[in-house]
């Protein structure tokens, strides 16, 4: 009897899992081969980690794809009337969909040179980035998880790990590529536009002859009052150390060069105190009255370019 019961056991288990692996077979099909992406395949692809792509034998696995998808349309279904159900709205979930494969392509070619370069995700530099990138977005960092709730449907821990962690990746690595790139002709430009100033001239008319930034070269590079937490953490931190009229060193920030000098800080304007509102608005960040010279460079995008083109990417969603 107890030989019979025990068969029956086994038979039973392995028609179910032989149930389960026909089942899992025909959603492996339905999303690789027909692209499904209803609930019940999502669901699948959460639980069971199959991936989408492999760079350099790193898997991006489907349900990360699903997650940044789910973000995307959460995102704009919460701000407009937009029917994804239709022709149009299948078209641009398709480009969509194709613009964020590239992207986790990019971001794991990215993790891979951040690592080779021996780099690493440091607590306080990426605090305080994460703050940046918050405020960017228009997020208070008292209230981010509701926030991100609200704006995404992710939870912050999605956030950081599909938004943040990435572009502290690219920001970093971009720093780290300029600090490493002084025969650049960029970084000449720069190093010119220094000596330049330290030769007498004003900074006014160096920043007319050598900045890239239209909005303020022809103002004598002033760029305003501006908040620490609207600047990132490389050229915050860089300014700490600048002090009012003094002219500062050349800093490497994502996007190129900078050149700054501080002309007044804490809610200073022409040695007059700014209305209380103002200065109390900023929830406590230093503000600083800013002119700068920027010469803009990217040499990660060319890193980057050559690093995709010898890699070994294969698509299977």
């Amino acid at each position: 009897m107890v030989g019979i019961f025990f068969r029956k056991i086994a038979a039973v288990a392995f028609y179910l899992i032989c149930a389960a692996i026909i089942a899992a077979s025909g959603f492996v099909f339905g999303i690789y081969g027909f692209g499904w992406d209803s609930r019940p395949a999502v669901w699948f692809s959460e639980i069971v980690p199959i991936p989408a792509a492999s760079v350099n034998g790193r898997v991006i696995k489907i349900r990360e794809i699903n997650s940044i998808m789910g973000a995307y349309r959460f995102l704009v279904e919460s701000g407009i009337n937009f029917d994804f159900a239709s022709e149009a709205g299948g078209k641009q979930l398709a480009s969509e969909r194709d613009q964020v494969m590239k992207a986790a392509v990019e971001n794991a070619v990215v993790r891979e040179i951040f690592e080779n370069k021996k780099l690493e995700v440091t607590p306080d530099e990426f605090r305080s980035y994460y703050a940046y990138l918050l405020n960017q977005a228009g997020i208070s960092s008292g209230a981010a998880p509701a926030e991100i709730a609200r704006k995404f449907g992710w939870s912050e821990n999605d956030f950081i790990k599909y938004v943040a962690i990435p572009e502290y990746r690219r920001a970093k690595l971009d720093v780290f590529f300029l600090e490493n790139d002084s025969a650049s002709p960029a970084y000449d430009k720069i190093t010119r536009a220094r000596e330049q100033i330290l030769m007498g001239k004003t900074f006014g008319e160096v920043a007319k002859a050598y900045s890239d930034d239209e909005k303020s070269k022809y103002i004598g590079g002033e760029i305003g009052l501006i908040s620490t937490k609207n600047l990132d953490p490389w050229q915050s931190g860089a300014l700490a150390k600048i002090g009012t009229q003094k002219l500062g060193g050349i800093v490497a920030a994502p996007g190129g060069y900078h050149i700054f000098q501080v002309t007044g800080r804490q809610a200073e304007e022409g040695g007059a105190r700014l209305p209380a509102p103002e200065a109390a608005a900023d929830g406590g960040q230093e503000k600083l009255r800013l002119s700068h010279i920027f010469v803009q460079s990217d040499p990660l995008n060319s890193a980057l370019r050559d690093a995709l083109a010898d890699s070994k990417v294969y698509f299977f969603y």
